[in-house]
């Protein structure tokens, strides 16, 4: 079942991503939910996130530490893979087609969104039932908290107290 967010439409990312949206995983009552920048081109080949190398890997840190993915809720916080993974390519997109559409005069309200604004209300939506929070990568730690973003350096393998842009205060690792 493939979701579509209610901003998809105003994402960059819609008109230069490389395939559809792949739906977390959600569970009836997560210990925890783990957030991943974006598929990987493994994700998009099998249908499902985390799997491939990047699966096998996040795996054996679970059996390491002794819990079943079976009680993690596992989501994206961008719902599409820019192409190559390059996201300096989407930001710089995003920059010229802003400024491009500043001097077309189109309204605010309809201009292209940066993924991160697109996707944040869905992302926020998944996560919504627990306050325990694995971000694994940078841009899912920006996209929870996004303009009250710690230094990443900071964050890195630290448990953060942070208050998410939907208000609610969770603990981030």
């Amino acid at each position: 079942m493939t979701f579509r967010a209610p901003l998809c439409d105003r994402c960059i990312l819609q008109r230069v991503r490389i395939a559809e949206p792949i739906d977390g995983t959600h569970r009836a009552a997560p210990f925890a939910a783990v957030i991943v920048d974006y598929p990987s081109e493994d994700d998009l080949e099998e249908g499902r996130l985390l799997s491939g190398r990047g699966g096998n890997l996040f795996q054996q840190a679970l059996d390491g530490v002794g819990v079943q993915r079976s009680r993690l809720d596992i989501v994206t916080a961008l719902a599409c893979r820019p192409r190559d993974g390059n996201m300096k390519r989407v930001d710089a997109q995003h920059r010229m087609t802003l400024r491009a559409q500043e001097v077309q005069g189109v309204p605010e309200n309809q201009r292209l969104l940066h993924p991160m604004i697109a996707c944040r209300p869905r992302l926020l939506s998944e996560i919504e039932r627990t306050t325990n929070v694995v971000a694994a990568g940078s841009i899912a730690l920006q996209s929870l908290a996004l303009d009250k973003m710690p230094p990443v350096d900071s964050a890195q393998g630290n448990i953060l107290d942070l208050m998410c842009a939907d208000g609610v205060a969770r603990k981030v690792i």
